[in-house]
């Protein structure tokens, strides 16, 4: 086992012929990994694959969320999330 220092992970989940897709959280609690539960920020929109800063302040990931500009938006963009005190 390598030991990163690393306490959670995220992922994506996509269901059957991708009609969702939504980024995930497991944590690492008393030396095992947790139950993936759909992280704060996604759930919504079609989300994924995220992919951390090198500081791990951000978190970077694809989805088709509107914009002001673009309400109806059907294509990708990236987005971040910034992390807090709070989460993200």
């Amino acid at each position: 086992t390598i030991n990163t220092g690393w306490t959670e992970a995220y992922f994506t989940i996509q269901g059957h012929s991708r009609s969702f897709s939504a980024i995930v959280k497991i944590e690492m609690k008393d030396g095992k990994w947790s139950s993936p539960t759909v992280a704060s920020f996604s759930g919504k929109y079609n989300d994924l694959e995220p992919s951390f800063s090198p500081d791990g302040k951000r978190l970077y990931f694809a989805s088709n969320r509107p914009t002001p500009e673009n309400p109806n938006k059907k294509d990708m963009d990236i987005w971040y999330v910034q992390k807090t005190d709070k989460g993200w």
